[in-house]
């Protein structure tokens, strides 16, 4: 009579066999991984959206058209000529509404990073509706009406106080990070650096502090190209693991309280163009691994404490500007 397998991690769709279950009174598969069609008829007619909520990739048979892209619709669509013209009507309005905004997920993760911040931000002023795709600073896709998500999140100099929590996690089609030139302190959250789509992460000119090192901040998206951290107080080490970011073109730490030797996984780096660490305490002699950065055209390595011979390896960055 109930089936409770709510808050799990289990995947694949909902067998559709379980309508035959004509005795069964309650149903709950929230916050899993599940993803398909709903199944349709007997009992489960009448469970409410609750039983569903929470799996990105679940969507009723009448709007499943965005299955592929794991978007959230609500399951009571399904059931709007079965439950009354009232709600149905709410239902639908609640749907078109949702359509022409952004996804759930995103709504969520974007209320989560406002209320840790101890600013507010022009434009989002009613946090309360889906409506996050004419925030200010938001970039929502076109690819589908129903599956808008948000590809870009720029607050550049908004002068945004607080911290960042790792609720923007849950932008997952995020491709677009500028938090540059604001007030913003404190130690980055690891989520962060799990954005499977991230391309550009601009967090320069803040007051954010401790150690990115062995973060993995390049373990899952190998799309990234541009890290900026410049101008803040991070220290530790140049965060290892960097060889991952196979597309990274500009990586700044200038500025920062940077300390012990760069890492040779820097030097893997083939299409990076810009490697700028100035203003740190990084340490050591420069190694040979450096020639191996060939579409190098800006390096600053100045006010450091790098020591030995200035080896002529670098004469073989040919790239290297004189400005």
């Amino acid at each position: 009579e109930k089936l409770d397998l709510s808050h799990n991690k289990l995947s694949g769709e909902i067998p559709r066999a379980l309508v035959n279950l004509s005795f069964l009174s309650t149903f709950d598969v929230s916050y899993n991984q599940l993803c398909g069609e709903i199944p349709e008829g007997s009992q489960f007619d009448t469970f409410p959206d609750t039983s569903f909520e929470g799996n990105n990739g679940l969507c009723s048979a009448e709007y499943c058209t965005c299955q592929s892209e794991q978007t959230l619709h609500s399951p009571g669509e399904k059931k709007m000529t079965t439950i009354g013209l009232q709600f149905g009507i709410g239902a639908a309005i609640g749907f078109v509404l949702t359509a022409l905004t952004c996804h759930l997920d995103d709504f969520r993760a974007l209320n989560g990073f406002s209320s840790c911040l101890e600013s507010t931000i022009a434009g989002w002023n009613n946090t309360s509706s889906p409506g996050c795709c004419t925030w200010t600073g938001i970039t929502c896709d076109n690819s589908t009406v129903s599956c808008r998500r948000v590809v870009g999140l720029e607050l550049g100099s908004k002068k945004l106080a607080g911290k960042i929590c790792g609720s923007l996690a849950g932008l997952s089609q995020l491709r677009v990070l500028n938090l540059s030139h604001n007030f913003l302190q404190g130690s980055l959250p690891d989520e962060l650096f799990t954005l499977p789509n991230i391309e550009i992460i601009d967090l320069s000119n803040n007051a954010f502090a401790g150690s990115i090192n062995n973060k993995g901040m390049c373990t899952i998206s190998a799309r990234i190209q541009v890290l900026n951290f410049s101008n803040n107080q991070f220290s530790g080490e140049v965060p290892k693991g960097l060889e991952k970011c196979t597309s990274l073109q500009h990586l700044s730490f200038d500025e920062n309280s940077l300390s012990g030797s760069l890492p040779e996984s820097l030097f893997q780096l083939k299409n990076l163009s810009e490697l700028n660490l100035q203003g740190n305490s990084i340490s050591g002699s420069l190694s040979n691994g450096i020639s191996n950065l060939s579409n190098l055209v800006k390096l600053d390595i100045s006010s450091n404490l790098f020591s030995g011979v200035l080896q002529t390896f670098l004469g073989d960055l040919q790239g290297l500007s004189t400005s």
